[in-house]
């Protein structure tokens, strides 16, 4: 094994706030690895504590607590067959008390590494810079918070709501942060997660159900309000409790004066008008974010990172009404990609590496081997039957055009929210009925969410309102006209859709699959959802993709790598 390997961590959280997305990286030489604890724990944006454990934020952190950031430092080890001996550096962000966490590293590494710590929203920075394809870049970092600062007059602690920075070569120049405190005003992040607790709604559901507002019930009313020239804070509309877990409506402005009833149909007008507007302002507020930080660097290539920078309505919005002529956002722009940035960070800048990868794909997890599938299928002989196919392409491909939905798994798994491809469930992107069944009856979530289409990147012109290309599904475009009705699944109530774009050295198998179906029907995309049910992460391993298969009743095959698998 090389010198110089650096392990990047985001930990579970601290003793007084809400910890979420553990995940780990290793950076060395044309290494490069990552995992986030979801996966390996089974638990949706695991903070990385054990399961079952009630009180996640103890100030005596043990072993047994630390048991998230275990599984994905041996994951990563394991897929790149390194040992503890083997780690130069760890790197992990500043959000919280971390001490305790970085002591129980040690004792599990067994021997004493350098630590550095690096303020969160310069990980943020760094995991999407580091790996972009620009020698030269501006960078946006919004979120609903990061690190924090003691302000000298009041006493009271700030936060890190959004910041700007000029990455160049190995290099990350802070150019300016909005700071603010927690009790009075929030940033933009802060902001979307306040109005997704009142509609009782995750992100990416009040993003999809934004299209069905009209905004008129709000059409005099702003959320934000702009500090200076680049400070861009909410209004005092929303004001969060302390621990950040509930919010209080301010008297002042009854506008928002109830949570959303659960009995409530979301699709009920002023639900979609109250996500409409959130969805439309943190539109505006980012044109006018990154239209000031191209006015501070005239730099042509924009780099996005934090929570926001998975709003791929946004990020579309962004590149079409601002300077900027070239976008990269790396798959788990949010906090579920700081270990990512920490291991890049400490090997360019605190190392001093030369820049060596660029992020073409997501697939930094393992890939899992023929023994393990096979031992996988044969432990669950009473309850499926298995074949092995020769021409595993074709045969699915014929599947997916006579109307069947398929669980796909191939390769390595993907870093971040979005199944691009190895851990999909995929149909024919021509059937609404098939949308609806894997929503109401695979997925069992609302009906009107969206699915996405992924495309072969030679045809996407024709299909869809986009120069760019879109590997990670971060980027929403108008479909053109005349494909409206030839492709209904995929498209969403406003004539939009989240793109994937494909070529072959990206992913060959997938595009493999998607040429063959195009072959078979004329139409160059399939469907493509993430492998999971309601509430749970994408599946990881091939017991995960087996035993979520036989729940989901109404998906009809599954194929694992070339093994074709049905119930009994």
């Amino acid at each position: 094994m090389g010198k110089d390997i650096v392990l990047g961590v985001k930990c579970g959280g601290n003793p007084n706030g809400n910890g979420h997305d553990c995940n780990v990286a290793i950076k060395g030489k044309g290494i490069i690895t990552a995992i986030q604890a979801e996966r390996l724990d089974r638990i949706k944006k695991s903070s990385g504590w054990k399961k079952g454990t009630k009180n996640y934020y103890k100030k005596d952190i043990t072993s047994e607590d630390f048991v998230g950031s275990k599984l994905c430092i041996e994951y990563c080890m394991k897929n790149i067959s390194m040992k503890c001996k083997d780690i130069d550096l760890i790197v992990v962000d500043d959000l919280g008390d971390r001490q305790s966490q970085i002591n129980e590293m040690h004792k599990y590494l067994k021997k004493d590494i350098r630590i550095v710590r690096v303020s969160h929203h310069l990980a943020h920075a760094a995991s999407t810079f580091f790996c972009s394809p620009f020698e030269e870049a501006a960078i946006v970092v919004v979120d609903g918070g990061g690190g924090r600062r003691k302000n000298k007059l009041s006493g009271e602690y700030e936060y890190e709501r959004q910041s700007f920075y000029l990455g160049t070569n190995n290099n990350i120049e802070l150019l300016h942060t909005t700071w603010s405190n927690k009790k009075e005003i929030w940033g933009l992040g802060g902001a979307y997660a306040a109005h997704q607790q009142i509609l009782g709604l995750e992100a990416g559901k009040v993003m999809g159900l934004a299209p069905y507002g009209k905004g008129e019930l709000y059409n005099d009313f702003k959320i934000f309000k702009r500090l200076s020239d680049i400070d861009v804070l909410i209004y005092d509309t929303i004001i969060y409790d302390d621990n950040l877990e509930n919010f209080n409506i301010n008297k002042n402005n009854n506008i928002y004066n109830l949570l959303r009833d659960w009995d409530d149909n979301p699709l009920d007008q002023k639900w979609a008008d109250m996500a409409y507007k959130i969805q439309s302002e943190i539109e505006e507020e980012m044109i006018y974010l990154c239209n000031e930080l191209y006015r501070k660097t005239s730099v042509e290539n924009l780099c996005i990172a934090g929570g926001v920078g998975l709003n791929s309505v946004a990020n579309k919005k962004i590149l079409d009404n601002t300077p900027f002529k070239n976008i990269f956002i790396q798959p788990a722009a949010d906090d579920g990609g700081i270990g990512f940035g920490c291991a890049l960070y400490g090997y360019h800048t605190v190392l001093g590496h030369t820049r060596d990868y660029v992020m073409t794909n997501a697939y930094l997890g393992k890939i899992y081997s023929e023994d393990i599938i096979i031992n996988t299928l044969n432990s669950y002989k009473n309850k499926i039957i298995w074949t092995y196919s020769n021409n595993i392409i074709s045969t699915t491909a014929k599947y997916i055009a006579d109307g069947l939905i398929i669980g796909w798994f191939q390769g390595a798994s993907e870093y971040g929210p979005r199944a691009l491809g190895n851990r999909s469930i995929i149909c024919d992107p021509r059937s609404i009925n098939l949308k609806n069944k894997i929503n109401l009856k695979i997925k069992g979530r609302e009906f009107w969410r969206p699915l996405a289409p992924s495309i072969m990147l030679e045809y996407v012109n024709d299909f869809f309102d986009i120069k760019e290309e879109s590997p990670f599904m971060l980027l929403v475009a108008n479909a053109k006209i005349d494909k409206l009705d030839v492709i209904p699944a995929v498209i969403h109530v406003d004539n939009t859709a989240r793109v994937q774009t494909i070529n072959r050295d990206q992913n060959k198998v997938y595009y493999d699959l998607i040429n063959e179906f195009y072959k078979l029907t004329g139409i160059p995309l399939i469907l493509n959802t993430s492998f999971n049910l309601n509430n749970e992460p994408i599946v990881e391993t091939p017991e995960d993709a087996v035993d979520t298969f036989i729940r989901a009743k109404q998906m009809d095959i599954l194929v694992i790598h070339n093994y074709i698998i049905t119930r009994l």
